[in-house]
Order: structure tokens, then sequence, then C-alpha cells
């Protein structure tokens, strides 16, 4: 339920980025990006799918974002070229990590580390499989073993 409310937050734009929390009028010391350490604005999009910390994440698992279109359209595209049904699924787990890994950076001064991702995205997924039908499971489990 968390990472379904997460990414309810996410998808409507309400989620605490550096972007909104200055829009809000927070000090946030600067809206730089804390993964990547370029001069881009944290926001929802850049820190999901544009920093190259979650394109590798992304490419990782077979997804790629046409950086080019409207949020949701966007969405959908990926949606549409993912080979599997459980797209949301595998959406809302892959942003939940990212999140955990660059909230690790900022509030526990953890390194940002992939293999981390990978570790933790391939335990929730198998963790969520649990509530999938028994018929939908060979599907997800071939899919999470592909990955390396």
């Amino acid at each position: 339920m968390k990472i379904k409310v997460f990414l309810w937050l996410l998808l409507m734009d309400i989620l605490n980025t550096k972007d909104l929390l200055q829009r809000k009028h927070f000090n946030t010391q600067g809206v730089t990006c804390n993964i990547c350490n370029l001069t881009t604005t944290e926001d929802y999009i850049h820190l999901f799918f544009s920093c190259p910390f979650a394109q590798q994440c992304w490419n990782c698992i077979g997804i790629n974002w046409d950086l080019t279109l409207e949020f949701m359209n966007m969405i959908m595209t990926a949606r549409r070229l993912f080979p599997q049904p459980f797209f949301m699924e595998v959406l809302g787990i892959g942003c939940w990590n990212i999140w955990n890994r660059r909230n690790d950076h900022i509030f526990n001064n953890v390194p940002i580390n992939f293999s981390k991702w990978k570790l933790d995205f391939k335990e929730d997924f198998t963790r969520h499989m649990h509530r999938v039908k028994a018929s939908d499971k060979p599907s997800w489990q071939s899919w999470i073993n592909i990955i390396s």
C-alpha cells in the first residue's frame, strides 16, 4: 500500500522533491539534484527519469523514457512498450527505490549505490509477487530472474 500511495503522490506532482519544497517556500538550501551533482533542479521528472542514476536503474529493467513527451504521455508510451502486464508495479517499485536511495544519501550520507537499488528493487518486486494470482506468478518470476 505504501508504494501505491507513493506512486499517487508522484503522479500528482505532490511528492516533496526540492523543487516542490521551494515552490512551497521551504528553505531547501538549493534545489539542485544531490544524486548527480549536476546543476539540474531536482524536480520529479529529473529525479525519477532523467537523472543519470535513474537512467541506469531503468535501463537495468528495460524501460526507456521518451523525455520529449509530456509526463503522462511519457508514462503511457513506456507502458505500451513494456512487454509485461505489470508495468505500473515495476514503475512504482522502481521509483520507490530511487526515492529511498536519494533519501539515504541526503539524510544519512549513504553514497548512491546502484547495486543497492537493484537488490532492493528485486526484493520488493519478489515481495509484491506474493499478492498476485498463482497463474500470474510464473511470468513475474521469470521476468525478475532475467534481471542480473
